[in-house]
């Protein structure tokens, strides 16, 4: 259903409300409103096939008693064709209710929806040269690939905000911060940086060896400590790895930051 659809159930709500008005004396009327209100929060918090299984027992029930009204007292052909009228006016004006609740509970799950991925799609980065987690992963397995093919030496370090009462409120920030300052400790052409969760960030640190991440780790700190006071580097903690060698312990780590079951590890592929 879209916007012009829903449009026009509106229009022919009113006009059925406006008829309604008309053929029923004001107490019925109100409560026919309020009944249909009524009816219009139970099929938007229901699920649409309740909500219909409501929408014809009540039918079906306000045609009952137009039946039972007539056979209690008998009436004419006119009278009749007025129950008949009367009902299908009832009928169109639930049915258009349960219509349009059904279609603003579908619209308002797609609004939840976008704006969890938004807000999922706010958790990556968006400083320019910073990969989100997925990105990382891919650029990773090709680095592990040639690595192990042409026999260099390669790691990965896990840079982790560690939260406290005093720091939990500075961890976005501290998080740009480190990003800014890992982009200008690695060399742009060969590491990698990636985002994997709000409070951690990675680094792969391609054809070095073990003095090559003490050389990193001591830029990387310099620069930080530049941007930020001591106490704030002392609630870091890097855990280096070297990617042949560890390789399984990095894949149990990435596996750590994707939602259940959604992890593959492709260099096994």
């Amino acid at each position: 259903m879209n916007r012009v659809s829903f449009i026009g159930l509106y229009a022919i709500q009113l006009a059925v409300i406006s008829l309604l008005a008309v053929l029923y004396p004001a107490r019925v009327f109100v409560l026919l409103g309020l009944i249909a209100v009524a009816f219009a929060v139970v099929s938007y918090y229901a699920k649409p096939m309740y909500g219909f299984i409501v929408l014809t027992a009540g039918i079906a029930c306000v045609g009952f008693s137009f039946v039972l009204i007539s056979w209690i007292a008998p009436t004419g052909l006119e009278h009749q064709a007025i129950f008949i009228a009367k009902h299908m006016v009832i009928t169109v004006l639930y049915t258009t209710t349960w219509l349009t609740a059904t279609f603003t509970r579908r619209m308002v799950l797609q609004y939840r929806q976008a704006i969890e991925r938004v807000e999922q799609l706010e958790k990556y980065t968006l400083t320019q040269g910073v990969l989100t987690v997925n990105e990382f992963q891919y650029r990773l397995d090709d680095v592990y690939t040639g690595a192990r093919r042409r026999g260099e030496g390669a790691y990965v370090l896990f840079l982790h905000v560690i939260k406290d009462k005093r720091s939990f409120q500075l961890v976005d920030t501290l998080v740009a911060q480190l990003e800014r300052a890992a982009l200008q400790s690695v060399r742009s052409k060969f590491d990698i940086v990636g985002k994997l969760a709000d409070d951690t960030i990675g680094l792969v640190l391609q054809n070095t060896d073990a003095r090559g991440v003490s050389i990193v780790t001591d830029r990387f700190f310099h620069l930080l400590s530049e941007q930020l006071n001591a106490k704030a580097t002392e609630m870091l903690e890097i855990s280096p790895y070297h990617l042949i060698d560890q390789w399984g312990e990095i894949v149990r780590l990435l596996e750590a930051y994707y939602p259940r079951g959604t992890f593959v590890d492709r260099s096994a592929l």
